[in-house]
């Protein structure tokens, strides 16, 4: 290998001084100094002032340092989007300890295995949480409760260093058990003094991400040591993206990150509107790969002031590599390139012997710099095989990240994303293990064989499949085996709806598959292993449910109904069917509500949608808030003049040229010749 077409070392020559013997809460204290009166943080019609929220965060710390939290004790913290996850976050940290985020929208069954992984001496939530949380070895504190003792509101002396660590965030883990990521405050403080120094501070900043998602730390201390405004948002305007851009309309946000998916759904949902999102400056994306789409070109076109970033970075090391797209959004790439380390950070692309590749050459990345986390908690072995700490390492590196992802230089020095060396994927910017939703699927005692791929038959909609090979002797049922393949019948239909409930007990949203396909037996290739190429695509009629067929009575179930279909790219959806029985996820329910609301001028609410998720329930939902009269029926009917009859394919056809303005790419009106 020629070393002068090497990448030269002066593309990780990304010293920078940078306070690292400092911790994150004691940069936001730098902040209260300095702008004790400004509004730190909005929740609706609440808000508290740096002050407020420095006194009400102090108090919360000696709260848990009474309770024993100090230097590296783990904090559970499973609250509802409200001032308390401000103030919960800042309190742990003050106490010298780590909050460990627990997504309240999680199973009961995921949360009791997260809490119960990581050990948290402490558990603190709020009372109406309570139910769904298992119950605690150590203590136990509400946040939205007074105490009878008034704690001091000063910030309690807590010896603590920078190798402390701040949080502790758990990813998807291959072998069926989550992993926890262990980031010490070093690495977070550098993350933030480096966006002190390159992007947009102090302004209005949304908190989008789930605290679970290492994004928000991000959002929320890139505002607070900066001296910025974070904006709360419900999880009611999260899942509607109509309601998430007037939201960024009426607060005049600034700055915001958000996945890939999220920005390309909601520069489609503003088409035409882009004004609602005139008061952005600054918009990251993150999570996954960066794709360009014509909604995103024209939404920036629109925005000609505002700054666009694609960063790069797993969970075990937050952000490492930033890229900024050209000022003329029509010279962007379709795929644009995640971009150059940012400061302290190092980035090597090796082959499989950890020798350097040339520009040009596809290599594996890894991370070195003060970036990296400690470990997996708990998981020592796991860790020695992804932070290599052995063998022939570039100089001056004590340890490298394995990230698995792949990649190549540009000759300018930018870096490719090119995809995975592993079963890992991203869904909607979560990243998950295909073993771990293996695992669940297989405990199952009527399932012999499972494989889960990420497919994207359509384009831009990366979705899990699952498939599998039922064991009926196994099961319960006793049925005798089918053959064929696919699988059909009573068997089939029982035993998906079990795997789907135990997919809901056990497994978020973002790791369900939205697709079962039930196979005689898995196609394997000539020296026996999966042939995961051979898997077939689920095809387009309604899947095998336990809710029995029911067919649109209305005109308005017809018309609901036959949005779903386009959605869910599915036929015969029966009215009783439930959204996510049928493959729906959160990002399908936003762009329902915000094409029911296109159509028809009003949407049922995410909460309703989230509780009845059925075509009946949501066309009751939406004629109870129809106005009467003429003007209610604003998408119109099949034409049957002359007594034409249409088939049930043209029909659909009919209904999805009306409701979608996107589907007229097709010759719909050909269809009525």
């Amino acid at each position: 290998m020629s070393t002068t077409s090497l990448p030269p070392a002066a593309w990780n020559e990304t010293a920078a001084d940078f306070p690292h013997d400092r911790c994150v809460h004691e940069l936001f204290a730098d902040q209260v100094r300095r702008t004790p009166d400004a509004v730190a943080v909005v929740y609706g019609d609440a808000a508290l002032t740096y002050a407020e929220l420095d006194r009400r965060a102090n108090q919360l710390a000696h709260r848990l340092r009474a309770s024993g939290v100090g230097p590296d004790t783990l904090v559970s913290l499973c609250v509802e989007r409200s001032l308390h996850l401000a103030v919960g976050v800042l309190g742990i940290l003050k106490a010298g300890g780590a909050y460990v985020p627990l997504d309240p929208a999680y199973p009961a069954e995921r949360l009791a295995q997260l809490h119960g992984d990581s050990q948290a001496a402490v558990l603190l939530t709020q009372r109406a949480l309570l139910g769904r949380l298992p119950q605690p070895a150590g203590a136990l504190l509400l946040l939205d409760e007074p105490t009878a003792d008034p704690w001091p509101q000063d910030a309690p002396a807590v010896a603590m260093s920078a190798d402390s660590l701040g949080y502790v965030i758990y990813t998807s883990g291959s072998t069926g058990r989550p992993k926890g990521i262990c980031l010490p405050h070093r690495a977070l403080v550098n993350l933030i003094v480096w966006h002190e120094r390159t992007l947009l501070c102090g302004v209005n900043t949304l908190q989008y991400a789930s605290l679970s998602f290492d994004a928000s730390f991000h959002e929320m201390f890139a505002a607070w040591c900066s001296g910025g405004t974070l904006f709360l948002l419900s999880e009611e305007v999260r899942h509607d993206l109509g309601a998430l851009a007037r939201f960024i309309h009426a607060h005049q946000i600034e700055k915001v990150i958000l996945p890939v998916i999220v920005l390309s759904q909601l520069a489609e949902q503003v088409r035409g509107q882009e004004q609602l999102l005139g008061s952005l400056q600054e918009l990251t994306t993150t999570g996954e790969q960066l794709q360009i789409t014509g909604p995103i070109i024209q939404l920036f076109r629109r925005l000609p002031g505002c700054a666009f970033h694609n960063h790069y970075g797993p969970s075990e090391s937050h952000v490492v590599t930033a890229y900024t797209l050209p000022a003329d959004p029509d010279a962007w790439v379709t795929h644009p390139p995640i971009g150059r380390p940012i400061a302290n950070t190092r980035i090597y692309l090796l082959d499989e012997q950890r020798r350097p590749v040339p520009v040009g050459a596809t290599g594996e990345l890894y991370i070195g710099g003060v970036c990296l986390a400690r470990c997996y908690l708990g998981q020592p072995e796991l860790t020695a095989s992804r932070f290599v700490a052995t063998g022939e390492l570039p100089a001056g590196e004590t340890r490298l990240y394995r990230t698995g992802d792949l990649a190549r230089y540009r000759p300018d020095g930018c870096l490719e994303y090119l995809g995975r060396i592993d079963h890992q994927v991203k869904i909607r910017g979560f990243r998950i293990e295909l073993g771990e939703v293996e695992t669940v699927l297989s405990q199952h005692p009527g399932v012999r064989e499972v494989a889960v791929l990420a497919r994207e038959d359509a384009p831009g909609e990366k979705r899990l499949v699952a498939y599998v090979v039922p064991d009926f002797a196994a099961a319960p049922s006793g049925a005798a085996p089918l053959h064929g393949e696919p699988l059909h019948g009573e068997p089939v239909r029982a035993l998906g709806a079990d795997l789907r409930a135990r997919l809901r007990e056990k497994l978020p949203d973002y790791m369900i598959p939205s697709a079962l396909v039930m196979l005689a037996a898995l196609p394997l290739t000539p020296n026996g292993k999966l042939d995961r190429r051979a898997l077939p695509p689920p095809g387009p009629a309604r899947p095998e449910l336990a809710t029995a067929y029911r067919a649109p009575r209305t005109a308005l179930e017809r018309e609901v109904t036959a949005l779903w279909e386009q959605l869910l790219h599915l036929d015969g959806i029966g009215v009783e069917d439930s959204f996510f029985d049928l493959g729906g996820s959160s990002i399908h329910a936003a762009q329902f509500l915000a094409r029911a609301r296109s159509a028809y001028g009003i949407a049922p609410t995410s909460a309703r949608f989230f509780a009845q998720p059925t075509v009946a329930a949501l066309a009751a939902a939406l004629q109870e808030q129809r106005p009467e009269g003429p003007a209610a029926a604003t998408i119109p009917m099949v034409p049957r003049e002359g007594g034409l009859a249409l088939s049930l394919a043209q029909e659909r056809l009919y209904y999805l040229y009306q409701l979608a303005p996107e589907s007229r790419a097709y010759n719909c009106a050909s269809c009525f010749h």
